[in-house]
């Protein structure tokens, strides 16, 4: 940790941080560092090494540079987009997508799986539900 922030970095990090649902600790934890330095950064105490930006920017999916700068420098950024089985697409900017992802990676992989085969399930219930409208038309 060096010298002071620019005046918003921290706010941007906390605002960020929250908008994912995320703790303090549970960034902390996908950071690899103590809540304390997830704290003083968010207060504006200390800047974080150029490792831990980089890890920071990647649990919070946005770029560092929008980190340290603000949203001049983030303008030009495209959502990524995934498709899945050709035909679904879900945006890497949806909100709720980056909220799962980052809790997933702070739990053990034996949580991760039951939660896989939850989401295959509900996933199936609804191509049930959506195959059904299809025949009631």
């Amino acid at each position: 940790m060096g010298e002071k922030l620019s005046p918003s970095m921290g706010r941007r990090m906390r605002k960020r941080r929250r908008e994912l649902g995320l703790t303090q600790k549970a960034l902390a934890d996908i950071v690899g560092v103590s809540m304390a330095a997830v704290s003083l950064w968010e207060k504006e105490g200390a800047e974080p090494s150029a490792r831990n930006l980089d890890a920071i920017a990647n649990a919070l999916n946005c770029d560092s540079n929008w980190l340290l700068k603000g949203p001049r420098d983030n303008e030009n950024s495209n959502p990524t987009v995934v498709s899945i089985n050709g035909k679904t697409q879900v945006r890497s900017d949806d909100t709720t997508v980056q909220q799962i992802n980052n809790l997933l990676e702070v739990l053990p992989e034996s949580c991760r799986k039951e939660i896989l085969e939850y989401t295959k399930k509900k996933l199936n219930e609804h191509i049930e539900k959506l195959t059904q409208i299809r025949f009631d038309l």
